[in-house]
């Protein structure tokens, strides 16, 4: 009953359980005794699940926060957020996890140019330059119609990058080309 009630004290502080948790230390050994299948399936480890990987990503421990984000899709899977997503495929994009990263990040149901660029990262740090070729296809009359400046430096390098990692220099050149011209 009192870690209810610890719980509940926390919550309040944690809108939308992404808030940081730092300074919580009095919580974070019950809530991770409440995760290890003390109560399997029910909201009370749910719950617990999402404030620790939410405090374990907020304080950078991103290895643990993987864990309890595998915890959390295996035995939750429709309960998943979009900010337990965001947050899981941060984690794995900083632990250098790209490909299961891209895999998180392509779940998200609206990206922003943000969570695009980073797919477009992971899949360039995981040698994808196919791939990224492809998408970047895509995205990029997007981001110059939107101008969407911020990240569009980003996806020209890494397209250059991709091309010349291809043996297609031509291309390489083009994409160096127009970053340098233009950026």
């Amino acid at each position: 009953i009192n870690m209810v009630q610890e719980m509940k004290k926390v919550k309040g502080t944690v809108p939308g359980l992404s808030s940081p948790l730092v300074g919580e230390d009095k919580v974070r050994g019950p809530l991770e005794n409440i995760t290890k299948d003390t109560y399997p399936g029910s909201g009370i480890r749910l719950h617990a699940l999402r404030l620790l990987g939410s405090y374990y990503f907020t304080n950078k421990q991103y290895k643990d926060c993987i864990r309890i984000y595998q915890s959390l899709m295996a035995d939750y899977p429709k309960e998943l957020t979009e900010d337990v997503l965001l947050e899981y495929a941060q984690s794995l994009q900083e632990e250098e996890k790209f490909p299961q990263a891209v895999e998180i990040y392509k779940k998200l149901t609206n990206p922003s140019p943000d969570i695009q660029t980073r797919i477009i990262i992971c899949l360039s740090e995981s040698g994808e330059d196919e791939e990224v070729i492809s998408i970047s296809d895509i995205l990029l009359p997007l981001w110059e119609r939107n101008k969407v400046r911020g990240n569009l430096d980003e996806l020209i390098y890494r397209r250059g990058i991709s091309y010349k990692r291809l043996n297609n220099l031509d291309s390489a050149i083009k994409e160096f080309d127009n970053l340098i011209q233009n950026f």
